[in-house]
């Protein structure tokens, strides 16, 4: 269950207002203003509260090596569209949020590495002084000590062929011991991502993927694609070759996509059979918010999140928001009913 303590309108504060990520966010000059609306602030949520679950079963109790890939970073800040809001993105919450105080053992729970892809050469800069302001309120905050090139690597290009040096590169460096990544692969549109490199990554043993699956862009563009065979997983490309792709249902677009997703890693895999669906204001879905796990236990602890976060419409976020800046009243508490 998404904590009692901590409700949505906190998570915003947290994203937008708060002393933190004002500090980050200005860090630098340059923001992402594109493809972050309202309803982008349900995937930070729900990658934030993962965080904590995955880290604490693999890292601290089964002992695991713990990596997080983001396959796409932008410069870590984006801009709401048409609502004039700043907000911190994926990898600064995946920095924030992966450094546990574990005061008991002296020792934090952490991801060992934090990997960032981002093909843009405008937002390189950004992201690095970005991490880097993290970086320092992280120090402040748990004496966690990251440094760039050691324990965050920042990877500049086109994540569908950077993700093979970086898949042979895990494997070299635990040749012996027990690993886990954590991959968060938000596209903009169904072709930033290719099927190969999927595959690639599920080579590693374990791999847990949350993945923002762009169904809406998916039905729309894929007619005009000459590619299809490259963006599309092999039972959606022979849903696609027998019928109108704008005839297939969202509902079965995911069926096929985890079925193929649990064919490639050939053993148990766990998912939300009710992912979260990002929906606009005409109540049209934009993407669902997918996530694959290796640990059925994991996927279990998030499964009420997913079934609170799929009740969160564009108009309460905005409400909250709203709010936040003090013109609306309080809204109830409802996210912890």
């Amino acid at each position: 269950m998404v904590n009692k303590k901590k409700e949505v309108i906190d998570f915003l504060k947290e994203y937008t207002w708060s002393d933190e990520a004002k500090e980050i966010i200005n860090s630098s000059e340059t923001i992402n203003n594109e493809g972050f609306n309202l309803w982008s602030f349900k995937k930070l949520i729900f990658l934030e509260y993962y965080i904590k679950p995955y880290l604490l079963i693999l890292s601290k109790t089964n002992k695991c090596k713990c990596y997080f890939i983001d396959f796409f970073s932008s410069c870590g800040a984006n801009e709401v569209e048409n609502e004039n809001i700043s907000s911190i993105g994926s990898p600064i919450v995946s920095l924030l949020k992966g450094v546990i105080p574990n005061h008991k053992d002296g020792l934090n729970n952490r991801f060992l590495k934090w990997i960032f892809m981002e093909q843009e050469n405008k937002f390189h800069l950004p992201l690095e002084n970005r991490v880097k302001k993290t970086c320092e309120i992280i120090k402040k905050k748990t004496n966690e000590d990251l440094t760039i090139g050691k324990d965050i690597l920042l990877y500049k290009g086109d994540s569908n062929i950077l993700i093979n040096q970086i898949v042979k590169q895990i494997e070299i460096e635990n040749k012996n011991e027990k690993f886990a990544v954590l991959a968060f692969i938000d596209p903009y549109k169904f072709s930033d991502v290719e099927w190969k490199a999927l595959e690639t990554l599920l080579k590693l043993k374990y791999v847990d993927i949350i993945y923002t699956l762009p169904t809406t862009t998916m039905k729309r563009g894929i007619d005009g694609c000459k590619q299809k065979e490259k963006y599309l997983s092999p039972s959606i490309m022979k849903l696609c070759l027998s019928k109108n792709f704008n005839n297939i249902s969202e509902e079965k677009i995911r069926e096929e996509y985890a079925k193929d997703i649990v064919l490639i890693v050939k053993r148990d895999i766990s998912y939300h059979s009710d992912p979260i669906s990002v929906k606009n204001n005409l109540n049209t879905e934009i993407y669902c918010i997918e996530l694959f796990s290796h640990s059925k236990k994991a996927v279990e602890i998030s499964e009420n999140a997913a079934i609170r976060l799929n009740k969160i419409s564009c108009s309460m976020i905005r409400q909250m928001l709203e709010q936040i800046k003090g013109k609306q009243k309080s809204l109830s508490n409802w996210l912890s009913k």
